[in-house]
């Protein structure tokens, strides 16, 4: 679910710098495999201009967000880790927060803590 953040990249809606569309696919493309790794195809990757969080999962999993500064200027091992934080809440539920639940889950993903 990657073609609409695709061609908001291309349209410049971010950004007009190659490189930093360039580094904005390449996040989309990472989110995509470990959505499909998770089993989480259906979920659609977003970058949120304003935000104070790197990344937001909104209803248990139908979207996630990633706050496009961080998403541009965050080396790419921090970015995987975010986003498996977020997978982490799509796959137990928002509910849970950062509860045991999602600690657990979130270890088995691998996000650093």
């Amino acid at each position: 679910m990657i073609n609409k953040t695709v061609q908001n990249i291309l349209q410049n809606k971010y950004t007009n710098a190659l490189d930093q569309k360039q580094k904005l696919l390449e996040v989309v493309f990472l989110a995509q495999e470990l959505l499909e790794k998770y089993q989480l195809p259906e979920c659609e990757i977003y970058f949120l201009m304003h935000s104070n969080f790197r990344g937001i999962c909104y209803n248990s999993g139908e979207k996630i967000s990633l706050q496009i500064q961080f998403s541009i200027n965050e080396d790419m091992e921090e970015i995987r880790n975010t986003i498996l934080h977020e997978i982490a809440h799509a796959i137990v539920g928002n509910e849970n927060g950062h509860n045991l639940v999602w600690k657990k889950k979130a270890l088995e993903l691998g996000v650093r803590f």
